[in-house]
């Protein structure tokens, strides 16, 4: 049976999805510490829809951390120097920013925090100072 070659998703997924779909695929258990979830129905066309939010942070262990929150129809990326939104649906090159509200920011960083709180409390600590309390005010 197998996979279709080259077969896109067109729904969102995100990098923590890859190890339990591929542990899926391979007829292994996923790990329950593992935040990610299989997306095999969704590569087999049983389910439609993808993630809701996927999160991506750069420069973790820097001074100028930056973190996107990303859905199917908007982006917003927050950062030391300043945040920027995109409505995807209009503009999915990212070319124009939009004006980020602090309602915006404020719920794009608070649910960083969460999922950061979420995996320290499944993962090794990360070293002293890293993550929360560097994220851009």
């Amino acid at each position: 049976e197998g996979l279709d070659k080259g077969k896109r998703i067109g729904s969102q997924v995100g990098l923590i999805d890859v190890a339990p779909t591929v542990l899926e695929l391979a007829g292994l258990a996923s790990d329950t510490r593992m935040h990610g979830q299989s997306m095999v129905e969704l590569i087999e066309g049983k389910e439609s829809y993808g993630r809701r939010q996927v999160f991506s942070v750069a420069k973790l262990w820097q001074k100028d951390v930056r973190f996107a929150v990303r859905t199917q129809w908007g982006k917003v990326i927050v950062s030391p120097q300043g945040s920027q939104a995109y409505d995807l649906e209009k503009d999915p090159s990212e070319l124009e920013a939009m004006e980020v509200t602090a309602t915006v920011e404020t719920g794009a960083q608070d649910q960083y925090r969460r999922l950061v709180e979420s995996l320290e409390r499944h993962q090794v600590q990360a070293p002293e100072g890293v993550v929360t309390q560097r994220l851009p005010k």
